[in-house]
């Protein structure tokens, strides 16, 4: 078995999971889980056909907890308000002196977070796959490419481009970096952000770790697999800040099985701020020095 992130042969089944989106169990579908030595990724061995997309990205997928109007409202106030720090928190990365800044969002949902930013300063682009996806992107006014990434004949370069927990979801990721050199401006800037398998949820969670998200997240990583990732594709990793404040919750439902949470539940905002369970990546290209 070779590892889809560095295509080392030095790989082992480590653990087993079910097919569980979240706090939510999908299946009783059990999957191997892989572990590689040298770039200590896990991984799954599992064909990405059409199938497999019908199977695991049905509707359900995209409108678990949709039932509660409640939920509903205070989930998108929520939602806003992490997508603004988000921004801010990439802020002082971005290309100065430019405006609009051409911000690509790659496997972008719904849009959501593009139609966050203010179009003052910025020019949201979409490349989406999902049709339903593409339908709601283009009620918020945003450019779009439509079908696969790394198929698109993209007619622009960009400022920004971004991957919010997109790379976790396919097989090849390094042809997703090394696609990004060729749209980004030389100056530009690539964000990717990622599940940490170093993080305490994965450590204490393993199989039932809320990021475990089996079979969508085809791999998943820590800090050394994506060191390789982006030397290999030609990027220079400047910054890497922890996006503590991302599903308030994961932590709480990682911990679910394990004996140390009767333990951290009472100091649960502490330990969900030093978790460290998922990255933000902030990257240029090799060339540019600050």
């Amino acid at each position: 078995m070779h590892c889809p992130v560095c295509g080392g042969a030095r790989t082992r089944v480590t653990m087993w999971a079910i097919n569980r989106h979240g706090r939510h169990v999908c299946g009783q579908e059990e999957f191997d889980v892989f572990f590689c030595e040298m770039c200590k990724s896990y991984f799954l061995n599992v064909d990405l056909t059409k199938e497999y997309y019908a199977k695991y990205y049905g509707k359900a997928y995209y409108e678990q907890d949709s039932h509660s109007t409640f939920f509903t409202s205070f989930s998108s106030l929520l939602n806003r308000v992490m997508l603004g720090l988000q921004r801010k928190m990439v802020e002082r990365f971005l290309p100065k002196g430019i405006s609009p800044l051409r911000w690509l969002d790659v496997e972008a949902g719904s849009g959501e977070f593009l139609a966050s930013l203010p179009r003052s300063r910025f020019m949201p682009v979409a490349c989406e796959i999902n049709p339903e996806g593409c339908e709601l992107i283009r009620k918020k006014n945003i450019a779009l490419y439509k079908g696969d990434f790394l198929a698109q004949d993209f007619r622009e370069s960009f400022d920004v481009v971004s991957f919010w927990h997109v790379l976790e979801h396919v097989k090849n990721p390094l042809l997703y970096l090394q696609r990004c050199q060729s749209i980004l401006h030389n100056d530009g800037v690539l964000m990717v952000a990622l599940p940490n398998t170093d993080g305490l949820g994965f450590q204490l969670g393993k199989s039932w770790w809320y990021h475990m998200d089996v079979p969508r997240h085809v791999w998943l990583g820590n800090s050394k697999t994506f060191d390789f990732l982006a030397k290999k594709s030609g990027w220079k990793i400047v910054a890497r800040r922890s996006l503590f404040w991302q599903y308030p919750l994961d932590l709480f439902w990682s911990l679910g099985k394990s004996p140390w949470k009767c333990i951290i539940y009472p100091f649960y905002p502490l330990v969900k701020v030093l978790s460290q369970k998922t990255t933000l990546y902030i990257l240029r290209k090799e060339l540019h020095h600050e």
